[in-house]
């Protein structure tokens, strides 16, 4: 039985593909399948895992043209046939034995994602100084020590600043990845935020590790490290238009403390857009009148004016959530059983009822000295006398 998938999407990484490939197959869990889904690559990457794949028959290659990361994972995910489901970058790679403490703590908690550290490293010095921001940024330190929902998890992560979406950091159940339908969003950067926030979402058991398996390198030209530009700005737009379309699809799902968590992450999402068009300078205007009409309309009402659309949101999701509270209310009073309440004044009628009863040759309530505790319920039919 294959217990984990390793996805690894490729493109342009012949100098590092070798040692990531490498760390999964040392890994001390040995019941696992690595699937590589060289991206169109014009260097020698998919020659490189070629010759790995000959010395382990667990190792796959699969070549595609051109597609983006979204497309390779996609490609990967339909491929799986493990139990569980984990993504690598084809920079970086993983501790000896990552896999089989994360896989462990999975089946014993029989969770349907798992969420754990990682650890930076930079290729130079100089890169270090540049970008200090990635010294600890995959680390979390908040307290997340129970199995919980994985909306509930989002609140926490959240509200401390430690909401993570990259995908490389969490293992899945591949089964709960089939139920709730959820692929990566193809043709944008940054679709790690919608891909996590929808699995999260839709899990009802999650947990955090605090342990750093991840081995996550920093280096020049990364889409982390180069300047951010239009491209960047455009992901997290198609990112917010999803999020609103699912936010609207299941608000009447959705508890009031997740959905101020969901609004806050879009507002991020939406100031980071707006960074990047800035930090892009005219090429970010020419990004954005590349857009066809109805885009470019779209991305002006979402990203530049986005607190109107949060501010509507919200107010429809007030609106919702009251209508469901009355309607729920209503159901309750329906369901609940005739009651007599001696504090309210409801005995009134106590006598004819009882009188009713015998004349149909029914039980009637016994009384007694002894005084009614809140509220008592009796059924028709049912024989109190003794």
């Amino acid at each position: 039985m294959i217990k984990v998938s390793v996805i690894i999407p490729m493109y342009n990484v012949e100098k590092y593909i070798g040692q990531c490939v490498e760390s999964v197959c040392g890994q001390t869990l040995r019941e696992l399948e690595v699937i590589c889904i060289d991206d169109g690559s014009n260097d020698a990457t998919a020659q490189v895992v070629e010759s790995l794949r000959e010395k382990d028959e667990r190792v796959s290659l699969v070549v595609q043209r051109n597609q983006g990361v979204s497309a390779s994972r996609n490609a990967g995910l339909k491929l799986a046939r493990g139990e569980y489901i984990s993504f690598l970058d084809s920079d970086d790679y993983l501790k000896e034995n990552a896999l089989e403490i994360l896989y462990a703590e999975a089946k014993e908690k029989e969770l349907d994602e798992l969420f754990y550290n990682a650890e930076s490293f930079y290729e130079s010095e100089e890169l270090k100084e540049k970008q200090k921001v990635y010294e600890d940024y995959y680390e979390r330190k908040g307290v997340y020590d129970k199995v919980c929902t994985g909306r509930e998890m989002f609140v926490a992560m959240h509200a401390n600043g430690e909401f993570k979406p990259s995908v490389c950091l969490q293992l899945w159940r591949r089964e709960f990845l089939q139920k709730c339908g959820v692929l990566f969003y193809e043709g944008i950067i940054h679709e790690d935020n919608l891909f996590t926030i929808e699995c999260m979402a839709e899990s009802q058991r999650t947990y955090f590790l605090n342990e750093h398996l991840y081995m996550r390198r920093v280096r020049e030209n990364s889409i982390m490290t180069k300047e951010k530009e239009f491209l960047n700005a455009y992901g997290y737009f198609k990112v917010i238009c999803e999020l609103i379309a699912y936010g609207e699809k299941k608000c009447l799902n959705m508890d009031k403390i997740f959905w101020k968590a969901y609004m806050k992450r879009l507002k991020i999402l939406s100031d980071m857009s707006v960074q990047c068009v800035r930090k892009s300078g005219e090429k970010g205007e020419r990004g954005m009148l590349s857009l066809d009409a109805g885009e470019q309309q779209l991305f002006y009402i979402i990203v530049l004016h986005g607190a109107e659309v949060r501010d509507r949101l919200e107010r429809r999701m007030e609106r919702i959530q009251k209508e469901k509270d009355k309607l729920d209310e209503e159901l309750r009073q329906l369901k609940q059983p005739f009651l007599w309440n001696r504090k309210n004044g409801d005995m009134a009628s106590r006598e004819n009822q009882d009188a009713d009863k015998r004349q149909r040759g029914l039980g009637v309530e016994r009384k007694t000295d002894m005084p009614l505790q809140g509220v008592r319920f009796v059924k028709e039919g049912e024989l109190l006398g003794g």
